[in-house]
């Protein structure tokens, strides 16, 4: 515009130098501005793309924990239809004819473990076993089985334990050997009750997961069995109350040592929880507790302690026992004013066996009301 007008750079540059020099000031400010954004536009950019690859990260975890959830929903609906079957078959049991309670066990095992081929042999009679249950129809479990036909029968009785067709693999006899596994049926502290001889299972649910399972319900099945037809060696008569038995302690112990081995190696639950009464004694708190208890239940009551109930719910969820605890609070609190009943359940994972679970029923049986 000044040269156009034939102005001289000299004189602009003498009168406009503000002006000049300014235009150069303009231009740095503004690059540094620019360069500025820039840089946070670069920023920005760094943190969208590190953000994008989080989330994309993040959504992943997220399917794989939902997938990990559902297969843990899946589980444990599975475990917990387990459990309650468990419940049902064990509890069938007591409901069953006592001419039937042979073959209805032999069929709790069938629908269970999908045991296909079975027998139950009675005790030991001059070298021969005879059955008391059959299963399946297989010609080799004979009506009266010979003990030494069998060295995997053979060593079960002997040695009081379940024996495995693999046991006998060291010793050479398991080419010969008919059967699959066998287990004694007996009662902790005291006698056999027969022998379960098995001569063919699916191969699938042929492995150690199902033989433990097998091994424990046996164990009720045998302790059940004993209540049966113990006539009245372990239990009483509560009087009033139809077909309900009250357990001696030495026997209901053995029952929480059932309950404690199937909480450690299958993580069966039970429940257990003790009922105290300052109102209501002996027969009386019996009896009331009796209307909220099932067939199958094992009641005992602590000696010299007569306003003290402990029972124990086999096969049963902690929804079940909480249920169960707040039903016998209503119960009592029907009657009787609050602070003069006490309803309490015990976990089972706070104690290392049964000696000690027991001595903690001691413990509260002996302590009052607060």
């Amino acid at each position: 515009w000044y040269a156009d007008r034939a102005r001289e750079v000299e004189l602009f540059l003498r009168g406009q130098a503000f002006l000049f020099f300014s235009l150069f000031l303009f231009g740095l400010v503004s690059g540094e501005v620019q360069s500025f954004f820039r840089r946070k536009s670069a920023r920005i950019e760094m943190l969208y793309e590190y953000s994008s690859n989080k989330l994309k990260v993040l959504d992943r975890d997220v399917r794989k924990i939902a997938q990990v959830n559902r297969e843990l929903q899946e589980r444990l609906l599975v475990s917990d239809n387990r459990t309650f079957a468990m419940d049902l078959e064990i509890r069938s049991l007591y409901e069953c004819r006592t001419e039937d309670v042979w073959q209805k066990a032999l069929l709790v095992l069938n629908r269970m473990e999908e045991i296909a081929c079975a027998a139950l042999y009675g005790p030991q009679q001059a070298g021969r076993l005879p059955r008391l249950a059959l299963i399946g129809g297989d010609p080799r479990l004979k009506e009266s089985l010979d003990v030494n036909e069998s060295s995997l029968v053979r060593e079960a009785n002997c040695r009081g334990e379940m024996m495995v067709i693999s046991g006998l693999l060291a010793s050479g006899n398991a080419e010969n050997e008919a059967f699959l596994f066998a287990k004694p049926l007996e009662a902790k502290g005291s006698k056999r009750l027969g022998t379960l001889v098995v001569s063919r299972m699916p191969f699938l649910r042929f492995d150690p997961a199902s033989l433990v399972r097998i091994n424990l319900m046996v164990d009720w099945i045998a302790e059940i069995l004993e209540l049966r037809f113990s006539e009245g060696a372990d239990f009483e008569i509560i009087k009033g109350v139809e077909n309900k038995k009250l357990l001696k302690s030495d026997h209901f112990r053995k029952m929480l040592s059932l309950s404690l081995d199937a909480w450690r190696e299958l993580r069966v639950p039970s429940g257990v929880v003790s009922i105290r009464s300052a109102d209501v004694f002996g027969d009386a708190l019996l009896e009331r507790v009796n209307r909220r208890v099932r067939t199958g239940d094992f009641l005992c009551r602590v000696e010299e302690h007569q306003g003290f109930v402990v029972v124990l719910l086999p096969f049963t969820s902690e929804r079940g026992v909480g249920i169960f605890v707040e039903s016998c609070r209503e119960m009592l609190a029907e009657n009787f004013p609050e602070g003069r009943s006490e309803v309490e359940s015990l976990s089972l994972d706070t104690f290392e066996n049964p000696e000690r679970m027991w001595q903690e029923i001691e413990r509260r049986a002996g302590e009052g009301l607060a």
